[in-house]
C-alpha cells in the first residue's frame, strides 16, 4: 500500500488535529511557513534507508542500478517531495515492516 500527501494536506490534517484536541485556533499563513521550514529541516537531516543491494529482487535491483547510474548533478534541485509508507514486508525485506519515507 503507497499512500502519500501533500504539504497542503498536511496542514489541512494538522488544523484538523487541533480541531480534534479541543483548539480552537487557525494556523497563519505565517505560521504554516514556519512550520514547513522546521519539518524541512527534520527531513533534510534524516538519512534515506534502503535495503541493502543484496535483499533486492531481480526488478528492484535493476531500478536501483538504473537510479545509481543517473546522479544528481550540480545546479540540480528538488522539485517536490512526498511521504509515502512503505511495507518492505511485501517487498521481501524481513524485519523491516511498514515505514514511512520522504
Amino acid at each position: 500500500m503507497k499512500t502519500a500527501f501533500g504539504l497542503e494536506h498536511l496542514r489541512s490534517e494538522l488544523q484538523l488535529l487541533l480541531e480534534v484536541i479541543g483548539v480552537d485556533y487557525l494556523i497563519s499563513n505565517i505560521q504554516w511557513a514556519a512550520m514547513l521550514h522546521n519539518i524541512i529541516e527534520i527531513i533534510k537531516d534524516v538519512p534515506l534507508l534502503f535495503p541493502t543491494k543484496r535483499d533486492l529482487k531481480p526488478k528492484e535491483l535493476k531500478i536501483y542500478n538504473e537510479i545509481a547510474q543517473n546522479p544528481i548533478t550540480t545546479g540540480a534541485g528538488v522539485i517536490s517531495a512526498g511521504i509515502s509508507e512503505v511495507d518492505y514486508e511485501s517487498l521481501g525485506v524481513e524485519n523491516m515492516g511498514k515505514m514511512f519515507c520522504t
